[in-house]
């Protein structure tokens, strides 16, 4: 976009009026550093050196829309207390309407207390009242009495209580006969509640927990999205952001990923594959292995030596090549498990145009370690199971065990030795999940980390082992491959298993994590 549509865009918010209802609290964030542990109990102490309050929730995002040029108001419900007082305080300083405020001497005022110490997150308390609101009614007629010549409708819930389930239906009904478009910012609780809303913005984890939850397809996932999107963010011009984002974020293409060569695996810097500039375009010849879904991709992001006499690490490039054309062809490897994801894919005098080449000229080194950052971190989540949930979902190891071995007399599954392992491995998932939670909520703020490798190499194993309990509680059943002495779940679970032996070879073996761990983690010499 240009400078004078982006001012066009901004300039448009001017005479909007924004109707903005959901739960509103208090963000305190106390800032200080840890220089030692309690005496008693092994927890740090954190010397405090500021302390801050702000508007939260929905009044934070009323914020952010008049920062934008609109006119907010919110409906809210907040305490009749000493943080309800400085909450008003808040929205006055801020030149915030308080018309749908309502104060409610039955609730208390939401606290949220961050403190911070070394640039993170130590620790959160949250001081609430989550029990839905008793003035139903009132706050119904107020939203109404707002809707005069009101634009827009945002609907932002946290589950603190504010939007019950006939606020939600009928502000939405209320919208829609008077041609007012309602946008929801959903949280568990009354995810499906909101029917016949215009826009829909759930965020991920609560996205990917609510579909798992109706055992429901999850959201387009794909190397574009997991991997290519994240590094063109990050190393590609503006130019080439405009021309892929778009494709990658409405799946129009599926990518796929030239890395691997057969003589350069662990040592990947030592590829030969090359690719020689003609004009304004790159021609490639050579061969890539492993390469996932190749036979069914329309475009391969790879990795190229572009520079013979440069040190291998400084000669290579990224680049995006075209699949469907004569000069590349793919060859399925089969698996042990009888399916073949994997790919030999070949360049002969292949073509590239030279604006598809990321990152620089002989740079493509820094991009691709970037990216497989982001592998790693995407293929953590297959030690959450087959979902990767992060949530309170289990790995289904419970059930499967009471179906073939059974429960004793104590209504406990018949199998000691089996019943503590498989305690443990959901003690671990649960552990490994909310561990993998802070990594990404940390990524958010930064690049991917050295940390990626730890999920990966744990998560690969995790998930090995998932199987291996499986079989274990299967019995003669969890070896079967084909006949009719065997459900097709059964043979699926075998052949899964014997797919689980390549989790610790994709994305960069188990060996090379520990590598990776032991120098960029832990500061171990060579």
């Amino acid at each position: 976009m240009t400078e004078q549509e982006i001012r066009k865009v901004f300039s448009s918010f001017n005479d909007k009026k924004v109707l903005l209802i959901g739960d509103a609290m208090i963000d305190k964030y106390i800032w200080g550093e840890v220089n030692r542990m309690s005496p008693e109990a092994p927890v740090p102490v954190v010397e405090i050196n500021k302390e801050e309050i702000r508007l939260g929730g929905s009044a934070n995002c009323a914020l952010n829309i008049k920062s934008l040029g609109a006119s907010p108001i919110l409906c809210t419900v907040i305490g009749d207390d000493i943080n309800g007082s400085k909450f008003l305080k808040l929205m006055k300083d801020s030149d915030l309407l308080t018309d749908g405020v309502f104060v409610d001497d039955n609730r208390k005022t939401t606290v949220k207390t961050r403190v911070i110490s070394e640039g993170k997150h130590q620790l959160r308390m949250d001081d609430e009242d989550i029990h839905p609101i008793k003035i139903e009614d009132q706050f119904i007629n107020t939203v109404d009495s707002l809707l005069k010549d009101t634009s827009v409708i945002i609907l932002q819930d946290y589950n603190k209580g504010v939007l019950t389930k006939k606020i939600i239906k009928t502000v939405i009904s209320k919208a829609k006969k008077r041609g007012i478009p309602t946008i929801v910012d959903p949280k568990k609780d009354n995810f499906l509640e909101y029917q016949e809303c215009d826009i829909f913005k759930p965020n991920l984890k609560v996205l990917q927990e609510e579909l798992n939850s109706m055992n429901a397809r999850m959201p387009l996932a794909s190397f574009g999205i997991w991997m290519l999107g994240p590094a063109l963010l990050e190393f590609a011009t503006e130019e080439q952001k405009f021309e892929h984002l778009p494709s990658i974020v409405k799946g129009e293409f599926w990518w796929c990923q030239g890395y691997s060569e057969p003589g350069s695996g662990s040592d990947l810097a030592s590829l030969s594959t090359k690719a020689v500039k003609d004009d304004d375009s790159y021609i490639i010849n050579g061969q890539k292995v492993w390469t996932s879904y190749a036979d069914k991709a329309d475009k391969i992001f790879c990795l190229v030596r572009t520079g013979p006499q440069e040190p291998k690490h400084n000669g290579i490039s990224f680049i995006l090549i075209d699949m469907d054309q004569p000069g590349v062809t793919t060859k399925p490897i089969t698996l042990i498990s009888g399916k073949s994801p994997f790919c030999e894919t070949f360049f002969d005098d292949a073509k590239a145009p030279a604006k598809d080449l990321v990152g620089g000229l002989n740079k493509g080194w820094t991009v691709a370690k970037r990216l497989l950052e982001h592998e790693r971190t995407m293929i953590s989540s297959f030690g959450l199971g087959s979902r990767g949930e992060v949530g309170d979902k289990k790995s289904g190891l419970v059930e499967l065990s009471k179906k073939y071995i059974g429960l004793d007399s104590e209504d406990k599954l018949d199998d000691a030795s089996l019943r503590s392992k498989i305690a443990r491995h959901d003690l671990n998932s649960r552990a490994f999940g909310l561990t993998m939670q802070r990594i990404g909520e940390e990524t958010k703020i930064g690049a991917p980390s050295a940390a990626s490798s730890m999920g990966k190499y744990y998560g690969s194993e995790h998930n090995k082992l998932r199987y291996e309990l499986m079989l274990e509680s299967m019995g003669t059943k969890g070896i079967g491959w084909e006949g009719d002495s065997f459900s097709i779940e059964e043979i699926a679970i075998t052949r899964d298993w014997l797919r689980t032996k390549a989790n610790s070879i994709e994305g960069g073996t188990s060996e090379v994590q520990l590598n990776v761990i032991s120098k960029r983690v832990l500061g171990l010499p060579d």
